[in-house]
């Protein structure tokens, strides 16, 4: 969900919540790792907005995500705010999966590293 502050014509403040259109929005094999994206096209509400916009405009990113834990078969609950200063222009997250041979690794040391386009 995308977040904006804006005022009313009668002065109050007021949050709108968009959804995201997420490139993929399940994953049933979670095992394997998932990155959460939102295609930046004509259609999205960041297409040409930038990292000092998201500050000026106050704007956040919420993502709320739900699953099941096979080992308990108890869902389970996450939600993360990402504020203005979360947000880095011009990097992606360093894919934390890797292949060597037929074998493949998860390296979770690199689950918060960015790296540049």
């Amino acid at each position: 969900v995308f977040s904006s502050e804006s005022i009313t014509k009668e002065s109050q403040n007021f949050r709108k919540l968009i959804d995201l259109p997420l490139m993929r929005d399940s994953n049933v094999i979670f095992s394997l790792t998932w990155q959460v994206m939102h295609l930046i096209d004509k259609n999205s509400p960041f297409y040409e907005l930038t990292a000092k916009d998201f500050a000026e405009q106050k704007l956040q990113i919420i993502v709320s995500m739900s699953g099941t834990d096979e080992e308990f078969n108890q869902t389970v609950h996450a939600r993360k705010f990402y504020l203005p200063t979360d947000i880095k222009d011009g990097f992606r997250f360093q894919d934390v999966l890797s292949f060597d041979g037929n074998q493949r690794t998860i390296d979770y040391d690199k689950f918060d590293e960015l790296v540049p386009l």
